[in-house]
């Protein structure tokens, strides 16, 4: 039998566990003796993947609580580059590169039995964390423009004569949370986009009614609160939380915009409609789109007016009144009255009623702060999972109608209730 020098010398691609089990040596005399001979690990070379042994190694995959994903496999790969290219490196773990984006990533090479051949690749050992993407791709948007329910554009309308001496309406239709999904049994009731449809139109026709009962010349149309739930191709929200979500997200965004088109369309037929937009936590990049989407579709519409710029805070000035409205996710409670009196200072000093009106908390929430009247309006959506494990149930199902007058202020306060 040849000497141990020999055989490393005329077989160097074979793993140190086999030559180990041939000359009777343990693993580690032979990577020492390879060592002081000069010849490379067999790891390093090579192999083809005809030739090669099914490496024997557990598969794994999984989910934290955060939403990232592990993956634990072996993987073949031409050339050591591809470990450095992370959309590869996601293919290799069967995860679409523009769902997810790698946190962390471990590659090691793999020992493993092996014959030497010129159509080779290496074995790797790879571990890797991916968190779903909160951007949407061009790829995403393509494909979104190519299925969304545009039909036949509108023709361009003129203005409907607005009432002289009339109020102005605003209706508050916030955090429906567009997309969510309630179980039953779960939560104690369902919550859908049907169901989220049928508790819009049945607000709508709430508000119709204070409409047809008061002259109406201006109608402030407030949606962009969470209107949709979550905010990618991942069901996410705009900050990666996971989301129970009852579609998928191009259904849930083309169901959405196209409710919005409907509603806005019988609205401004009363008094024309003036939409202000504002960012939310949930669905910072669907909110934008789908205001952006409204702008172009009602472009010639007289009747309707969109604000989509990408400030977070926007202010109203109607007569003697002042109405600023933000989510309210972001901003503390005790700052408010400044951020106003910076950002609206004129309006501010001219006007005797100044309200800031917010979201997020599903809830009415009414607080006096320097001459400054915070409201935080409630929300008709339903309960999630995640809201009933933490005892977040339980508010009124209403949204809010506010009757402004130039001279006298805030008149009446409506209250938007389901029917569903």
């Amino acid at each position: 039998m040849e000497t141990l020098e020999n055989y490393l010398k005329n077989n160097p691609h074979e793993s140190n566990g086999e030559i180990g089990k041939k000359y009777g040596k343990s693993r580690e005399v032979v990577r020492r003796v390879r060592n002081k001979l000069g010849i490379p690990s067999s790891t390093t070379y090579k192999v083809a993947s005809s030739d090669l042994e099914q490496p024997q190694g557990n598969e794994s995959i999984g989910i934290d609580g955060n939403g990232y994903v592990s993956s634990d496999r072996i993987v073949e790969i031409d050339d050591e580059g591809q470990l450095r290219n992370p959309e590869m490196l996601l293919k290799m773990h069967n995860l679409d590169p523009e769902l997810f984006e790698i946190v962390k990533v471990n590659n090691s090479k793999w020992q493993s039995p092996i014959k030497a051949s010129d159509d080779c690749r290496l074995l790797y050992a790879s571990k890797l964390a991916a968190k779903p993407r909160t951007t949407i791709s061009k790829t995403m948007i393509a494909d979104l423009i190519a299925t969304l329910p545009i039909g036949q554009l509108p023709k361009p309308r003129k203005l409907v004569k607005p009432k002289s001496d009339g109020y102005m309406l605003e209706i508050n239709i916030a955090d429906l949370h567009f997309g969510k999904l309630g179980w039953d049994k779960e939560v104690g009731e369902d919550y859908d986009i049907k169901i989220a449809e049928q508790r819009m139109w049945s607000m709508i026709d709430d508000a119709k009614r204070v409409i047809d009962e008061n002259p109406i010349e201006k109608i402030l149309f407030v949606f962009t609160n969470d209107f949709f739930h979550f905010d990618n191709s991942a069901q996410t929200t705009t900050a990666g939380t996971p989301q129970d979500s009852d579609s998928r997200w191009q259904k849930v965004f083309n169901e959405g915009v196209r409710l919005l088109v409907d509603v806005i369309n019988e609205l401004s037929q009363h008094a024309p409609v003036h939409i202000p937009y504002t960012a939310s936590n949930h669905d910072e990049h669907f909110g934008y789109t789908g205001i952006r989407f409204l702008e172009a579709w009602f472009r010639n519409d007289a009747n309707v007016t969109i604000d989509s710029s990408p400030s977070p805070r926007k202010y109203i000035r109607y007569g003697n009144c002042l109405i600023g409205f933000s989510h309210g996710s972001e901003e503390t409670k005790k700052n408010l009255p400044l951020l106003v009196a910076t950002e609206a200072k004129k309006d501010w000093s001219d006007c005797d009623f100044v309200e800031l009106h917010l979201a997020h908390f599903h809830s009415e929430q009414v607080e006096e702060i320097n001459g400054l009247k915070i409201r935080y309006v409630p929300s008709a959506t339903g309960p999630d999972c995640w809201h009933n494990k933490k005892g977040f149930i339980g508010a009124i199902k209403t949204c809010q109608s506010f009757l402004w007058d130039k001279e006298s202020g805030l008149r009446s306060i409506y209250y938007l209730n389901p029917l569903n």
